[in-house]
């Protein structure tokens, strides 16, 4: 269909806005910033994942040493030490979903219900020890009976009849 003009008229309700086509350099330009953007996001969630991975080594090493004596703790400065000083190493590597630190999140729930099970344990034992303490506290002192004939530690044989 040619209008007087001679130009091609295009049927209505098949119109097309064609203006956006210039623009469509501007978009892949869009588009590729947002890409270098992301890009940039992952490499700065690498690094706070790997601070992460870093306390999270920290942690563990810490509730070890709590099996042995409660109440052991690293401070603050530890931690950040460790973000300074593993997570590099740990971003480096790609150890942030690798070998057992791609289980970090399950490794401290686990050593945090480790740790929380053995300091009930320590509780209730302190706690019981202190009870049977008082309680021999408040006994009257009992005679301690001794076997007749045992010298210098030997067993002695029990009597028996032919």
């Amino acid at each position: 269909m040619e209008n007087i003009e001679g130009n091609k008229q295009v049927e209505p309700g098949l119109e097309r806005d064609l203006s956006g086509l210039e623009s469509i350099p501007k978009l892949e330009a869009i588009e590729q910033d947002a890409a270098i953007e992301s890009e940039q996001e992952k490499v700065v969630d690498l690094e706070a994942v790997a601070k992460k991975r870093a306390r999270g080594i920290v942690r563990v090493l810490e509730k070890v040493f709590r099996l042995k004596m409660p109440g052991f703790a690293y401070s603050e400065e530890k931690y950040v030490q460790a973000e300074d000083e593993l997570g590099p190493l740990i971003e480096k590597y790609e150890l942030t979903n690798k070998g057992p630190l791609k289980y970090q999140e399950e490794i401290d729930g686990i050593s945090f219900l480790g740790g929380t099970v053995i300091e009930s344990v320590q509780a209730v034992r302190a706690a019981r020890d202190e009870e049977e303490k008082e309680q021999e506290e408040k006994e009257p002192a009992q005679l301690k009976v001794t076997t007749l004939g045992n010298t210098g530690g030997e067993k002695s044989k029990p009597f028996t009849t032919q």
